[in-house]
């Protein structure tokens, strides 16, 4: 991959095996990463410089493999807290935030077959994922890139194992974030009508595109939020997210059934919450099937006062189609 001033890097997953090299250690090995989305900006910029130490378990057909554990050494303007956000959505990040898989794997293979494809042998890179946050060995394998594929390359040659990899990933693109808590709920039984409502129209996205609707708590006390379909003609299978302040509180589907019914089944969905005064919620409305381009709903709040419930954006993109470009290389050494 040639260079490309200012473009945003991150890391990249390894995985692996032990091999003919396991005395050797994995030293300065950088590893960048380009992260752009669809619409051509970047998400992230790091530089992140692996290290390594031979990993002694069983590896069929690989040459070396090693544990891995990584550091950012180097940012370039984009904010990658590899904690939350888009950056955590790639597989690379639990080479930095060990919370999400403390322990990883980076190998190779000069002379794999692959099952099924005939007599050719290849140079593969290897990634390997543990089944859990604490295993100790690797629980699955899957090659990553290997030569001549069309989605990069690896290479070893006199101490130097180099490769490319690219490939497209959904990240998703909306204000929820599930590290933090905003109240509690539990998906409702009934339809809970409500003064405070409206009825709209989206786009059929089949779970890849959402309304989002906000509104403020005019007292602390239970709100009920419920979603019907509205037209036989323009019905479809509804469900909605709720948080509080950005942050997760539940999900709702299949409350009761739906004024007109979905011609996929199912029910339409409804939330009891907890709230509190002057506490912004939101409500992202999604479908689960639908057979229209359009689809019509209406929502209801139900609380003691208005609670000024707001269109905030209509058929959103839920995920963000990021092209993820890979370079990186390693030095083995005694």
């Amino acid at each position: 991959m040639g260079e490309a001033p200012g473009r945003p890097h991150v890391v990249i997953v390894g995985g692996g095996f032990g091999g003919l090299y396991a005395a050797r250690a994995l030293a300065r090995a950088p590893v960048r990463v380009t992260l752009v989305d669809d619409a051509g900006g970047y998400i992230c910029d790091s530089t992140v410089e692996l290290t390594g130490t031979a990993y002694s378990g069983a590896c069929p057909d690989c040459d070396f493999a090693y544990v891995t554990t990584g550091v950012v050494t180097k940012e370039a303007g984009y904010d990658c807290t590899y904690e939350s956000g888009p950056s955590l959505w790639i597989a690379d990040a639990a080479w930095v935030n060990t919370s999400l898989l403390p322990t990883r794997w980076l190998a190779f293979a000069s002379t794999y077959t692959f099952p099924f494809g005939g007599p050719t042998t290849y140079d593969v890179l290897f990634a390997g994922m543990p089944y859990t946050s604490s295993a100790t060995y690797p629980g699955s394998w899957s090659p990553m890139v290997y030569d001549t594929s069309f989605r990069g390359y690896a290479a070893y040659s006199k101490d130097l194992l180099t490769w490319t990899q690219s490939y497209t990933l959904p990240i998703p693109d909306w204000k929820i974030d599930y590290t933090c808590s905003g109240g509690s709920g539990v998906s409702g039984t009934s339809d809970y009508g409500g003064a405070y409502g409206s009825t709209t129209s989206m786009a059929c996205g089949g779970g890849v595109t959402y309304d989002r609707w906000s509104f403020v708590a005019p007292a602390t006390e239970y709100a009920y939020v419920t979603v019907d379909t509205v037209s036989d003609a323009t019905s479809f299978n509804p469900y909605f997210f709720v948080t509080g302040d950005g942050c997760f509180i539940g999900i709702a589907d299949d409350s009761f059934a739906c004024t007109y019914p979905p011609k996929f089944g199912g029910n339409c969905p409804s939330y009891k919450m907890s709230v509190t005064a002057g506490v912004e919620y939101d409500v992202f409305v999604l479908d689960g099937g639908c057979l229209t381009k359009t689809i019509d709903y209406e929502i209801a709040i139900d609380t003691t006062g208005d609670p000024t419930l707001t269109l905030e954006g209509s058929s959103l993109p839920r995920f963000l189609w990021t092209e993820v470009d890979v370079d990186g290389s390693a030095t083995l050494v005694p």
